[in-house]
């Protein structure tokens, strides 16, 4: 399930770096990098574009173990014991069992270059 989810937002990024290549007529730059705790992610950026002066597309893919304080911070209350068991979790923290996590996220943001924005209300441009 979780390779599944990977591949699919991975795909999400690169079909949104096209649509908006195309449109712009530029190539992103790839940067893939990895967290030493566990994990990475790929970041595509496109500079001094047609349309955008900036766009940049990125996933992140980051697990490791939450330490059963941080969870009981988050959640409010302690990690139930086989619920740790059945996700695999390990000594965590400062002693404790901990609750394994992983997260997945893409994020996209674009600047359009001003030239070629358009002025919605030409009294204000």
């Amino acid at each position: 399930m979780r390779g599944r989810f990977e591949k699919m937002i991975r795909g999400i990024q690169s079909k949104v770096c096209a649509a908006i290549e195309e449109v712009d007529g530029n190539t992103f730059r790839q940067d893939a990098w990895t967290r030493p705790g566990g994990g990475g992610g790929i970041t595509r950026v496109m500079q001094e574009g047609n349309v955008w002066e900036k766009a940049g597309v990125a996933v992140s893919v980051v697990y490791g173990t939450m330490p059963a304080e941080a969870y009981r911070v988050a959640v409010g209350k302690d990690i139930p014991f086989d619920r740790v068991r059945a996700a695999g979790g390990r000594a965590g923290g400062k002693g404790g069992l901990g609750l394994v996590s992983k997260g997945c996220a893409i994020a996209c943001r674009q600047q359009p270059a001003l030239l070629a924005t358009p002025c919605p209300a030409p009294s204000l441009c």
